[in-house]
C-alpha cells in the first residue's frame, strides 16, 4: 500500500462482500491501555493560503491553532467471538461482487438478519443511510436487463419508493441532507452531480465551473470510488474541491455564494488523496487528512487529522508524528454528535498484543478514536487490513462497526467487529459484509 496517496493516484478497490451474523451470548474483554503524552511541538505544515492568486511558491502555515498537551493512548481491545448485546437500531451490510451474497439488515437487538429484496440477477449498489438514520438508498441493477433503479427503503427493508435510473446518471454519490440524494453523472472528464429528491423527483444540476479543478484522469483517490471530486456541505454554500494550482495540485474551500476562494491546502509537492474530506455533522467545519512534510518516508507522507471552519480556520486536531515515527491515516468519519472522528492509523512502530497477526514489514492500520474535546486519541489496535474501508457509528455515538477486510481475492474475505467505546469491548458481529450505514429502528 505504498505510494497510494501521492499526486493524483487513483486506486479503486473491487470489493466483493456479503454477510452473515454472529451470536451473541456473554463474554469478558480485558483491554490493556498505556498512554504517551504528546507535546504541541509546532511543525511546519504545507497546507493553508487564504489568497485566490497564486504565487509561484505555496506559502506554508506554520503555526496553526495548536492542540495543547495532546495525547496518544494504546488501548488494545481483545475480539471476541460472542458478546450479549442490548443495542438498538439495524445495521446496514452490503454485498457487491457475488451473486450467492445477500446485502441485508441486522437487528442489532436480537442479532436477525432483514434481506433486502433482489433475484438472482439483480446487484443492490451503493447503499447509503440518510443523515436522520431514517432512509436508506441504493440503485438495484439488473443484469438481463442492463437496468437500473433507485430504491429507497424503510429500516424493515421494504421499498418504499422505486424510480427509474436516468440515462444520464452515472452512481449515488450520497446523501446531501434527509431528503436529497446527490447523484453522479456521466461526463466527458468534467464532474458533475445532481441534486435529487427521491421523495418529489425534483433535480437540481451543480455545474462545477470553479476556478482551477482538476478534472483530468485519474481522478483523486477518494471514498465512494470517485463518484464525484465535489465536497458540498448541506446547504451548498460551500465547496471543497481537487485543484491543478500547484506543484502537484492542492485541496481548495470554495464559496460558492461569493464565487471566491476562501482557503487551499498544498501539498508542497506531495498532495494526499487518501480519505475524502468529511463535513462535521453541524456542518460548521470539516476534517481533512493532510501532510506535513514533503519528506517520503519508505514510501509514505506522515499525515496528520486537520479541521477547517467554513470561514477556513485551520486547526490541527492529531499530533501523531510526535509519538509514532510513521504514520498515515486511511478513511476516517465523526461521529454523529460531532464529538469523536474515527480512523484507519498505519504506524510505525506498532507491537500488538495476541490475538492480532504480525503486521509485518508494513505498518498494518489499526482503528483509532480522536475525542476531539480532549485533544486524544485512542489507538484500539482493531486491525483494518489492507484495504480502506468504511467506518459506522452508532446514532447514539456510543458505538462503531467496521470491517476487517483480510483477504482481496476474489471473492473476498472479512471479518465485521462492533467496538463498544462505553463499555470497552469488541466483537465479531458478521462476516463477508460490508457495513455502509446505520438505521434507527421503526418505532
Amino acid at each position: 500500500m505504498t505510494n497510494r496517496r501521492v499526486g493524483f493516484l487513483f486506486i479503486v478497490l473491487n470489493l466483493f462482500l456479503v454477510g452473515c451474523s454472529g451470536t451473541f451470548t456473554p463474554t469478558s474483554i480485558v483491554p490493556t491501555e498505556t498512554e504517551g503524552t504528546i507535546p504541541a511541538t509546532a511543525t511546519s505544515m504545507p497546507i493553508v493560503t487564504s489568497t485566490s492568486v497564486l504565487p509561484t511558491v505555496l506559502p506554508t502555515l506554520a503555526s496553526p491553532t495548536s492542540t495543547p498537551n495532546s495525547k496518544v493512548k494504546v488501548r488494545c481491545l481483545e475480539i471476541a467471538q460472542e458478546h450479549s448485546l442490548d443495542i438498538e437500531g439495524r445495521l446496514v451490510l452490503a454485498a457487491e461482487g457475488d451473486a450467492s451474497r445477500s446485502s441485508y439488515l441486522l437487528d442489532m437487538k436480537t442479532g436477525d438478519q432483514i434481506l433486502l429484496p433482489q433475484s438472482a440477477n439483480e446487484s443492490l449498489l451503493s447503499l447509503v443511510v440518510s443523515p436522520d438514520k431514517k432512509w436508506l438508498a441504493y440503485r438495484k441493477y439488473d443484469a438481463l436487463t442492463n437496468t437500473s433503479q433507485i430504491v429507497i427503503s424503510t429500516s424493515e427493508g421494504k421499498p418504499q419508493r422505486i424510480i427509474p435510473w436516468g440515462d444520464s446518471w452515472r452512481e449515488i454519490a450520497g446523501w446531501l441532507d434527509s431528503e436529497h440524494l446527490l447523484i453522479s453523472k456521466e461526463s466527458d472528464r468534467l464532474d458533475s452531480l445532481l441534486v435529487f429528491n427521491p421523495f418529489t423527483e425534483q433535480q437540481q444540476e451543480l455545474l462545477h465551473k470553479y476556478d482551477n479543478i482538476y478534472n483530468d484522469q485519474p481522478s483523486p483517490d477518494w471514498e465512494r470510488f470517485a463518484f464525484s471530486r465535489t465536497i458540498y456541505d448541506s446547504t451548498l454554500s460551500r465547496v471543497i474541491y481537487p485543484s491543478t494550482i500547484g506543484e502537484n495540485g492542492a485541496f481548495v474551500l470554495w464559496n460558492i455564494k461569493d464565487n471566491e476562494e476562501i482557503v487551499n491546502f498544498s501539498g508542497a509537492g506531495l498532495i494526499t488523496y487518501g480519505g475524502t474530506p468529511k463535513w462535521s455533522p453541524d456542518g460548521q467545519r470539516f476534517a481533512i487528512n493532510n501532510a506535513i512534510t514533503t519528506t517520503l518516508l519508505e514510501g509514505e507522507v506522515p499525515e496528520e487529522l486537520f479541521s477547517v471552519s467554513k470561514d477556513g480556520e485551520v486547526i490541527r486536531l492529531t499530533y501523531l508524528t510526535e509519538y509514532y515515527s510513521e504514520t498515515s491515516i486511511g478513511q476516517f468519519n465523526w461521529s454523529p454528535n460531532g464529538q469523536y472522528i474515527a480512523f484507519w492509523l498505519r504506524a510505525k512502530p506498532s507491537s500488538y498484543p495476541n490475538p492480532y497477526s504480525d503486521p509485518g514489514p508494513n505498518p498494518t492500520q489499526r482503528l483509532a478514536i480522536l475525542d476531539i474535546a480532549k485533544h486524544e486519541v485512542t489507538n484500539l489496535c482493531i486491525p483494518g487490513g489492507d484495504v480502506d474501508t468504511s467506518l459506522v457509528w452508532s446514532p447514539d455515538s456510543q458505538q462503531i462497526v467496521v470491517e476487517n477486510y483480510y483477504d482481496p481475492h476474489f471473492p473476498g474475505r472479512s471479518h465485521v467487529y462492533l467496538v463498544d467505546l462505553t463499555q470497552g469491548f469488541a466483537v465479531t458481529i458478521a462476516e463477508d459484509a460490508l457495513p455502509t450505514g446505520w438505521m434507527e429502528a421503526a418505532p
